[in-house]
């Protein structure tokens, strides 16, 4: 699944939890409780988080790392009373946890148990409970609060460990796939350097190649970790070369590097002002991946006051998916570009759909 559809099917779990539970009605089958899994690195915890964003400011997300945690840690430890008379169980920190979020204006919310599959055997046992009864013991979820989860696959070597059937049985499985538009627009989203953005989609061969027989990868985590290593000071080339080799691999690294040798030299990037002032006449370069590379840093520099001259440059490119890319990452970066008259035109003229 895109990431776009998981956010959208947990937004839509967790209206579903709450209708039910308000309902009274609820039952350990009629809560769901989203799972979503998939290789490392490629934003799993981010659909949860996007998805507490949609849902609202009434909504928060607790995040709880179970491989962290051991089976009494979970349930709460046991220790004597003050007289030494009797066990008593401490509260379980998740519980803490939550019922602060509560108490500070989190109506609702999720308990988001992260990489479930590098539990032990026995937190997910004791786990199971948390999940199917909303609690352990007397410790209880708000009303209003559920459960997500995520966690990586057995076949990609990241720790990860089969769960046993009793546990699996509790779950909506959602099974991410890296999605490379998903990616690039939330890229766009967080602010990545354009030339990152513009490379993935040039270049879609190096978006997400894990590999367990290596140390490093290229996937959008660590692509995420590139943008960041752009904006370093103080080092020289070949220093930041050795750290981008060591944030995605070596072929990716040298292919990314071929990349900015690239639109380093091309003369438009060395003067967007002139360009966008020239709308008709600035030249378009030949390269399909200069394009993407020009498309992202247009979008960058788009104000209400040259969007017009900025549509007027990117239509005249042959491929038109260049001039949607262009027109989504800026409306990405500000989304009052959409109820922009020259954008509405655009989108009239050119055709909706493109954008979709």
């Amino acid at each position: 699944m895109r990431f776009t559809d998981i956010r959208d099917s947990i937004v839509s779990i967790m209206r579903h939890n709450l209708e039910v539970q308000q309902s009274g009605k609820a039952t350990d089958s009629s809560i769901l409780n989203p799972y979503v899994v998939g290789t490392y690195g490629i934003g799993k915890t981010c659909c949860v988080n996007d998805a507490i964003k949609v849902l609202g400011s009434d909504w928060g997300c607790v995040p709880y790392r179970l491989s962290d945690h051991e089976p009494t840690i979970l349930s709460g430890c046991r220790i004597p009373n003050k007289e030494g008379t009797e066990v008593v169980i401490a509260r379980p920190d998740w519980h803490v946890k939550v019922w602060d979020a509560f108490n500070n204006g989190k109506k609702y919310g999720v308990l988001f148990l992260d990489e479930v599959a590098e539990a032990e055997m026995q937190v997910l046992n004791v786990g199971r409970q948390l999940i199917n009864g909303l609690g352990i013991g007397e410790f209880k979820l708000p009303q209003g609060w559920f459960i997500a989860l995520a966690g990586n696959r057995v076949k990609d070597k990241a720790g990860a460990k089969r769960l046993p059937t009793h546990f699996k049985d509790c779950l909506v499985f959602l099974e991410a796939d890296a999605d490379l538009e998903d990616t690039c627009s939330y890229g766009v989203e967080s602010g990545w350097d354009f030339k990152v953005v513009s490379y993935l989609r040039a270049r879609p061969e190096f978006y997400c190649n894990n590999d367990p027989l290596e140390d490093v990868s290229p996937n959008p985590r660590s692509w995420e970790r590139v943008s960041n290593a752009l904006k370093l000071k103080g080092l020289g080339a070949s220093v930041l070369q050795q750290i981008i080799t060591g944030t995605v691999g070596e072929s990716a690294c040298a292919d990314f590097i071929g990349f900015l040798k690239v639109i380093k030299d091309v003369p438009e990037f060395l003067n967007l002002d002139n360009l966008i002032a020239n709308p008709k006449t600035a030249r378009i370069p030949e390269r399909p991946d200069v394009q993407y590379a020009l498309c992202g840093a247009l979008s960058g520099k788009a104000t209400t006051s040259n969007i017009g001259n900025i549509i007027a440059y990117i239509s005249r490119f042959k491929e038109l998916e260049m001039a949607v890319v262009c027109i989504k990452d800026a409306v990405k970066r500000d989304n009052s570009f959409a109820s922009h008259p020259e954008v509405k035109a655009w989108l009239k003229s050119t055709g909706r759909e493109l954008m979709v």
